[in-house]
């Protein structure tokens, strides 16, 4: 898929903007996922702990407080745009407020 960077860029700055990516990477400090298999996102540990996730040492991976859901990789993922930045010419995405999803696409709000 070829996209222009400025299409999505300009996209992105509506925050608040809902996306949908795969989880490729869990730490206690965040939650790496790619969107459009090209794009980096990030959700930090604070707008985890925000939305009721703790982290769990022995899976890898975050968890809800209740149990319920497990964000782990190569799970799909929604979550709101927070921030969209350029940083030393990668283009990054902070998020929050994830949400377990099907789609792992694009998908405006």
């Amino acid at each position: 898929m070829c996209v222009p960077l400025f299409l999505i860029f300009f996209y992105l700055h509506n925050l608040c903007l809902q996306i949908s990516g795969e989880i490729y990477e869990s730490f206690e400090s965040h939650l790496g996922v790619l969107v459009l298999g090209f794009l980096n996102a990030m959700i930090p540990s604070e707008r985890l702990v925000e939305a009721g996730y703790s982290y769990d040492i022995e899976k890898l991976a975050w968890a809800s407080d209740d149990g319920a859901k497990v964000l782990t990789n190569g799970d799909a993922v929604d979550l709101i745009v927070d921030k969209a930045h350029d940083l030393a010419g990668i283009f990054s995405i902070e998020g929050s407020n994830p949400v377990p999803s099907a789609s792992g696409s694009f998908a405006g709000a």
